[in-house]
């Protein structure tokens, strides 16, 4: 299970690293990171 667990996994964490970069390209240019 731990296979699967790990293949099911890592592409949604691969799809919120992409979404993440898409939101900092974007969010910078309307809202400034308040970290």
């Amino acid at each position: 299970r731990i296979g699967l667990v790990y293949r099911s996994t890592f592409p949604r964490h691969a799809g919120l690293a992409l979404l993440a970069d898409n939101i900092r390209q974007v969010l910078p240019n309307t809202v400034r990171p308040l970290h």
